[in-house]
């Protein structure tokens, strides 16, 4: 019995040493959780799942209108929330595919205005030099 006390009470000291300082500890704390937060940032509104229907197209189309206004200037006017398109209308399949057209419209429309956006930085870039 007094082996084992004896082993218990060396180990319980070793496992409460502390092998980081507490501001390190701090610091470790606040970076993963800055990692973590980019990293859901990105999966939520960055991430390009394809054209298929996805649970996050809603909020991934209008985190790209806001982001396309503050950017190009006001293309959309649509202020409102994101909402679920989820329908159960006999027409379910031809306002998905209405909607799929509707997003690769936006795409382009997107593609077009980046495009444009970097050309005009580029001709500002050729005018400084």
């Amino acid at each position: 019995i007094y082996l084992s006390n004896l082993l218990s009470t060396s180990i319980s000291k070793e496992a409460t040493k502390m092998v980081l300082s507490p501001q390190a500890q701090r610091a470790w704390k606040m970076g993963t959780a800055i990692v973590t937060s980019i990293t859901a940032f990105h999966v939520f509104f960055q991430v390009d799942y394809g054209d298929q229907d996805h649970a996050l197209q809603d909020i991934q189309r209008w985190y790209r209108r806001k982001v396309d206004d503050v950017l190009v200037g006001s293309v959309s006017t649509s202020t409102s929330t994101p909402t679920s398109t989820t329908t159960t209308n006999p027409g379910r399949e031809e306002n998905a595919l209405n909607e799929q057209q509707q997003q690769q419209q936006e795409r382009e429309k997107r593609r077009q205005q980046q495009q444009q956006l970097l050309n005009e930085l580029q001709s500002q870039l050729d005018d400084r030099r």
